[in-house]
C-alpha cells in the first residue's frame, strides 16, 4: 500500500491535523494548492485519492468513496484488516476515519472556492438589494447584502413589508436567491 495509516500514531497529530479538524483548517488554507503545500507526502496521496473520488467522479456515499480510495492507494486486504484493528469502533477502521475527515475537508474547500467564484460572477457587493425573496418558506419583501466574508458567505438583512423587524440570514454566495435580478424594461 502506498499510503501509510497514521491515525493512531503520535506523529499523526502534526501530520494529520488538517484532516482531523477540517473546518478550522479552512481558515488557514484558502485553496487546495495552499493546503496541499502544507501536507506531508503521505497525506497528499490520500488527499488526491479522495479528491478524485469526490470531485472528479462525483461519489457521494461513504462506502463508494472508501472503495475507490482503497483501490487508488493500493490497499491490500491485510492493510484493511490492520486498519480496522487500529480503530475497531469505527466503520472501516483508522483508514476509514482518515478518508472520512479528508472527504469533509475536500468538500468544504471546493464549496468555498465555488462560493468565491460566485461572488465575482454574480457581481455581488455590499449594499446590493434583492426584492421579493423566499427563504425556507418565509417570504421577504426585500433583502440587502450587509457583508461578504472571505469564505464567500453572504450576510443578508431581510425585511417584510409593513414590519420594522429585520432578520439576518447567512447564505453561501452560490445560493439561488442571490441571482442578479433583471429589472423590467431594462
Amino acid at each position: 500500500m502506498i499510503y501509510q495509516i497514521q491515525y493512531m500514531t503520535e506523529t499523526s497529530k502534526c501530520n494529520k491535523e488538517p484532516f482531523q479538524k477540517p473546518l478550522r483548517c479552512l481558515e488557514r488554507y484558502d485553496s487546495v494548492k495552499s493546503l496541499r503545500d502544507a501536507l506531508d507526502d503521505n497525506s497528499i496521496i490520500l488527499f488526491d485519492a479522495v479528491t478524485q473520488a469526490v470531485i472528479t467522479f462525483g461519489l457521494t456515499y461513504t462506502s463508494d468513496v472508501f472503495k475507490h480510495v482503497t483501490q487508488a492507494i493500493g490497499a491490500t486486504p491485510d492493510d484493511l484488516a490492520r486498519s480496522t484493528a487500529l480503530l475497531e469502533s469505527t466503520e472501516n477502521g483508522a483508514l476509514g476515519m482518515d478518508i472520512f475527515y479528508c472527504r469533509i475537508l475536500v468538500e468544504a474547500i471546493h464549496q468555498k472556492e465555488a462560493a468565491l467564484k460566485a461572488v465575482v460572477s454574480k457581481g455581488l457587493k455590499v449594499g446590493q438589494t434583492f426584492k421579493d425573496i423566499s427563504l425556507s418558506l418565509t417570504n421577504f419583501s426585500s433583502a440587502v447584502i450587509e457583508s461578504i466574508d472571505a469564505n464567500g458567505r453572504v450576510r443578508l438583512l431581510c425585511k417584510k413589508r409593513g414590519s420594522r423587524n429585520r432578520w439576518p440570514v447567512n447564505l453561501p454566495a452560490t445560493h439561488s436567491v442571490l441571482m442578479p435580478q433583471i429589472k423590467p424594461g431594462g
